[in-house]
């Protein structure tokens, strides 16, 4: 029985007690410090990257700087979360890669290709 139904059988006298005790309700906020932190600093690029759109940002600043307790969606909140515990590892690692992918198109190039691009790029080494 819920607790609505609980206090309408005390007030029309069918139950002799009231019970707001049991059980009790578990209140979990979805917003903490971190988050809120971490949705302050986040910049407009990056949130593009993650996948979060404007308004979504937008709306995320304004609940993050009110002092109110505010709901961020779980999709929302394991994009903000997963950037934070891999940090600038992932962009060093991208990175990486784009500079790799680079050098190996570079090396496959023959070198027929290379000269005649250095002629039409005058001033952008391909190496």
């Amino acid at each position: 029985m819920n607790k609505t139904q609980e206090l309408a059988r005390f007030l029309l006298g069918k139950s002799g007690s009231l019970d707001f005790i049991e059980p009790a309700p578990s209140l979990v906020s979805s917003d903490s410090r971190e988050l809120r932190r971490r949705i302050l600093e986040l910049s407009a690029k990056e949130a593009w990257k993650l996948g979060v759109s404007k308004s979504t940002l937008h709306d995320l600043r304004k609940n993050a700087r009110s002092d109110r307790s505010f709901k961020v969606y779980k999709k929302v909140r394991k994009k903000l979360i997963e950037v934070k515990s891999l940090g600038m590892e992932k962009l060093a690692v991208t990175h990486k890669l784009n500079e790799e992918r680079k050098r190996r198109f570079l090396d496959s190039m023959p070198e027929t290709i290379r000269m005649i691009l250095t002629e039409y790029l005058p001033g952008k080494p391909l190496d």
